[in-house]
Parts: structure tokens; sequence; C-alpha cells
């Protein structure tokens, strides 16, 4: 087990103000189940967990941890059995929260698809269908 991290909170005054998600830092009562992965032998202690919601928040974390030399670990689901998805003293982003989305393709099926972000907003930002693997067959 590793030990928690002595990582100043000011910095992170400056994140959690910076997005609109919810940033967990070690001492929070929410950080002991945030840091915990599908794989229980995975027993890492980030410094944060940023909880992104949207584009800024993802743009914020990244401008926040190159300005303070940390590491960056992404995590979605929390499911990647390595336990990738966090990591001992880096910033995790992660995005629990899913939108599901209803999309009818040209040939009338209906699918849904669970996403990190509203669909509208991965248009927006260029995943257009047939061109993005996670989108590859609507």
């Amino acid at each position: 087990m590793s030990a928690l991290p002595q990582v100043s909170t000011a910095p992170y005054d400056e994140l959690a103000t910076a997005m609109r998600g919810e940033l967990i830092l070690p001492g929070d009562a929410a950080f002991e189940e945030a840091r915990q992965v599908y794989n229980a032998m995975i027993d890492k202690y980030p410094a944060a967990i940023a909880q992104t919601r949207d584009t800024g928040d993802v743009i914020a974390a990244v401008s926040f941890a190159r300005r303070y030399g940390l590491e960056i670990a992404v995590r979605s689901g929390g499911h990647n059995a390595a336990g990738l998805g966090v990591w001992d003293d880096a910033l995790v982003m992660w995005t629990p929260e899913r939108y599901a989305e209803k999309l009818r393709r040209p040939d009338g099926l209906t699918v849904t698809v669970l996403t990190p972000q509203p669909i509208v907003e991965c248009f927006r930002l260029g995943y257009v269908p047939g061109t993005h693997d996670s989108l590859r067959n609507l």
C-alpha cells in the first residue's frame, strides 16, 4: 500500500475554481471510494481526482497538470483490469457520468450508446459517425 501523498491544497483550489465538475482530494469524504477501480488488487493514491464534466474541465485539468508538473491518469469507467486509470501522486481525470443517447441509423435501426458527453457535444467536437472508432457503426 502506498502512503497518502503530501500535497498542498493551495494549487488545487485553482483547479477546483476552474472546473464545473468536482475535484476530490485526499482527506475528502469521497476520496476513498473515488480512487478505487474495478480491480480491487489495485491500491493507488492519486494526488487528486478531477471528475470532468465537459471539454472545459478536461482543458483545465490538463493545463493545471502541465503547469505544476503532474502526471495525468485518465479513467472513464474504471474497469481496466490493470488499473491504469489511477496512479500514485497523479492527477486522475475521471468521467464517471454517462449519457444514454438513442441514435437512428439511415436504415431505421435505433441504437443506444453510452457516452462520457452528450452525443451532440461529441459531434460538435468533430466526431462524425463512421469516422471515429467509438461511433464507427452508428
